[in-house]
């Protein structure tokens, strides 16, 4: 199923994906794929359905206090400009990312974030 286009994003910026402290996706288990900084890390598949809330894809935040949901580590990634962005209004999937770099939590902006469900155990917060 192909996705409306009053949901696909055909941009390219700047976006935080939540992780674990090992730098592994958080909602995957044996086969989670690693977010080094550096690499390029590629999806098997894409749900182009932005009904489907976590589908096929990696799927990723707009800011780094809705990364905080998923995980108490947050990298920045980059989406090549080749590739299509789904808005699933949520959070936004794309087949392949590239990994920039960790994000320094110690000073982050965090106010008016709503972090009720943020997984921030081993969290560096410091002065946040």
């Amino acid at each position: 199923m192909v996705a409306p286009t009053t949901h696909e994003v055909r941009s390219t910026g700047v976006f935080y994906k939540g992780i674990t402290l090992d730098m592994r996706s958080p909602q995957r288990t044996a086969d989670a794929l690693t977010y080094t900084p550096g690499t390029t890390v590629v999806a098997d598949g894409l749900d182009e359905d932005p009904g489907t809330d976590c589908g096929a894809g990696i799927n990723f935040s707009r800011t780094v206090a809705e990364a905080l949901r998923w995980g108490p580590m947050v990298v920045e990634l980059r989406v090549p400009a080749s590739e299509c962005i789904i808005d699933t209004g949520r959070k936004l999937r794309a087949r392949r990312v590239e990994v920039v770099k960790k994000v320094d939590l110690a000073h982050a902006n965090l106010a008016d974030a709503n972090l009720a469900s943020a997984n921030l155990a081993d969290a560096n917060l410091a002065s946040a």
